[in-house]
């Protein structure tokens, strides 16, 4: 077989596929290792073939998509194909072909939305390449992103990355009927679909304009994950708090103040990550 096949991908019919029109819901979790790779794949390729309807709160971590079809197909993560809606979605991993009429990190082709997502997805192109290519969209024909951020590279499979034609950090720039707004990047190639910041500015809430951090975005500091994540579906969760000291002062008169010198606590994130902190007021509620 070829992996993973499409949801929406008849197999038996000639590789027909019918959109997903539905709501799928991830409820805040992820989907790993996600594989679809060889010849004879649908034209449609990703974790559904082509979406009507909406995907929302989902992440697909360490993606592995490598193609050798030399015929048109579209591309993503999540959809080849959208005319729907992903919200609070993103996809990390890497994605290979060898030729491809749209890829991009997340969807290869769309004229839906998508809104307050964020792609890791390395794509490498062979030298043959000759379609539109984006790190989170791979064609915007007539869509809209909407408070979004790439990090990814993308780079031919002989080390050139002199590829500016068609190929975007966000979108494929040359060929791009969409509307973009507030969006952000940090590759290796340049996109006048959004705005390129340091890995310095990555970590500063103040430099995504129109993201909101109160509902949906938040920066963790102390993660091993410093850039902005999902309220909905972090990368990387918080498994448990630990106190690990009292403050020196524990009786007080009603009239003191609040003195937590000699306190602290420990936050484990997965993945045997753990960092020590001294406990501050502003991490209490009364």
């Amino acid at each position: 077989g070829n992996g993973w096949t499409p949801i929406g991908t008849n197999m038996s019919y000639g590789q027909y596929w019918k959109s997903f029109e539905g709501v799928f819901d991830g409820n805040n979790h992820r989907i790993k290792n996600m594989t679809i790779y060889g010849e004879g794949n649908p034209r449609m390729i990703g974790l559904f073939s082509a979406l009507g309807g909406t995907i929302k709160n989902l992440a697909l971590e360490n993606i592995d998509i490598s193609i050798d079809e030399r015929g048109g197909f579209c591309c993503g993560g999540i959809a080849g194909q959208i005319g729907g809606t992903i919200e609070s979605c993103y996809v990390t991993g890497e994605i290979q072909c060898i030729n491809a009429s749209q890829v991009g990190g997340i969807v290869g082709n769309t004229n839906g939305e998508l809104k307050n997502c964020y792609s890791d997805v390395d794509i490498l192109l062979s030298e043959e390449f000759w379609g539109t290519c984006g790190g989170i969209v791979g064609w915007d024909y007539s869509g809209d992103l909407i408070n979004c951020y790439a990090l990814g590279n993308i780079e031919l499979k002989n080390g050139d990355i002199e590829i500016k034609e068609h190929v975007g950090a966000i979108e494929c720039t040359e060929s791009a009927y969409g509307y973009a707004k507030n969006c952000y990047y940090m590759g290796n190639v340049s996109d006048r679909a959004g705005k390129k910041l340091s890995k310095a500015q990555m970590k500063s809430a103040k430099c995504f304009t129109g993201f909101d951090f109160k509902k949906t975005w938040v920066v963790d500091k102390n993660s091993p994950y410093p850039y902005p994540q999902l309220q909905s579906c972090m990368q990387v969760r918080t498994e448990s708090i630990e106190l690990l000291s009292e403050p020196d002062k524990t009786s007080y008169y009603t009239t003191d103040k609040l003195d937590l010198t000699g306190s602290e606590l420990r936050i484990n994130y997965e993945d045997d990550y753990s960092v020590t902190l001294p406990l501050t007021e502003s991490m209490l509620s009364y």
